[in-house]
């Protein structure tokens, strides 16, 4: 509980209790995020392309450079893919990411990429993918 602030409980229509909403702590969620902006954590999210839905690791946003170091790095020991998606805003704020996949590609990571001075906030993703 030292994480948590409230729990706003409800229940279903068969009376069973279930969780509606879980505050946590200020503190907790500064520290999360700044393991998450330097890099020393990563969240998983859900990705859905073509008929295959996965969860996949996504990177706290990294410049070009960044992402070019770190593709280098990890093509001295993988077969590794890396090219870029573009971001697609709705207007009800909602967006995708337009991509179709070669045959069995896999992502297998997102890296939203930043401006290099910081003014622009998503320039889009770079994926990194395996055969």
């Amino acid at each position: 509980m030292k994480y948590i602030e409230t729990i706003d409980l409800g229940y279903d229509e068969n009376r069973k209790v279930i969780i509606k909403k879980v505050n946590f702590r200020k503190s907790f969620l500064e520290e999360y995020s700044t393991l998450f902006t330097e890099g020393i954590i990563y969240k998983e999210v859900t990705v859905s392309y073509e008929d295959t839905t996965k969860v996949v690791s996504l990177s706290s946003p990294k410049t070009k450079k960044e992402i070019e170091d770190y593709i280098q790095k990890l093509q001295n020991y993988y077969q590794l893919e890396y090219f870029k998606i573009d971001v697609i805003r709705e207007e009800d704020g909602t967006f995708y990411l337009e991509y179709s996949t070669k045959k069995n590609q896999e992502i297998i990571k997102l890296i939203p990429i930043k401006d290099e001075k910081g003014f622009k906030t998503n320039l889009g993703y770079a994926v990194i993918a395996v055969s």
